[in-house]
């Protein structure tokens, strides 16, 4: 068929049709899907986690608010994603702990999701070899190695790691001050209630460092510690 001739097929359908059978099979369906017209219409009845960008979710409170208003408008669980191998993440620790940390923390989401592993294009160590694909950038939180040998590490995926601490000892302290009654269990949640407004809205905030994150990450586990 000519161009003008050719129809297009509504916008969507393939995502419809591949999401439809994932959950009439009985699986959880996800999507990266950012378009709302597309998720809250023709996608809504097959999406149950409902996975945005960072920035939607830890740019702004009001960013946030509107992002939990949506999922729990829709019945749909919340992620994001952004932790990774995206520019300024590659080599650097401290993007990649906050995101799957304290801002996990404050921003609500059930689950982060982080993009990718290791997707190299040609060689994983040169990445000016790319022109071929359709996305030139390797996509590398740890690099392979010969053989069967183990992948090596890189700082962002240290950074993913510390960060998955981080939140263990928040959610930790979190279920220790909810087992405790009384006045004993008011104060407990009252200094976590604390702890948690002191994390700032944002992807990168400018004024947390390494030794911020690491003086929470105790205050956490010290609180842990006077619950029990």
């Amino acid at each position: 068929l000519s161009q003008s001739t050719e129809q297009e097929p509504p916008r969507g359908e393939g995502a419809v049709h591949l999401l439809s059978l994932l959950k009439g099979a009985g699986l959880t369906t996800f999507t990266t899907a950012l378009d709302l017209a597309l998720i809250n219409g023709p996608l809504d009845p097959y999406v149950d986690v409902r996975c945005w960008s960072v920035s939607f979710v830890l740019g702004s409170g009001l960013a946030n608010q509107k992002a939990r208003a949506d999922c729990e408008k829709s019945g749909d669980r919340l992620w994001y994603y952004g932790s990774g191998s995206y520019q300024g993440q590659e080599g650097s620790m401290l993007p990649n702990r906050w995101i799957t940390g304290c801002g996990l923390w404050i921003s609500g989401a059930e689950g982060g999701w982080s993009w990718t592993f290791l997707r190299p294009k040609d060689d994983a160590f040169n990445d000016f070899d790319g022109e071929g694909h359709r996305e030139a950038k390797d996509a590398m939180i740890v690099y392979p190695t010969e053989g069967d040998g183990p992948p090596l590490p890189t700082t962002q995926w240290e950074g993913i790691r510390h960060g998955a601490n981080d939140f263990r000892y928040l959610y930790t302290a979190r279920a220790a001050a909810s087992r405790l009654t009384g006045d004993a269990g008011r104060r407990a949640q009252e200094e976590l209630d604390r702890l948690t407004a002191e994390m700032p809205w944002s992807v990168r905030p400018a004024d947390v460092d390494s030794e911020t994150l690491d003086a929470w990450r105790e205050r956490a586990a010290r609180l842990i510690v006077r619950c029990r």
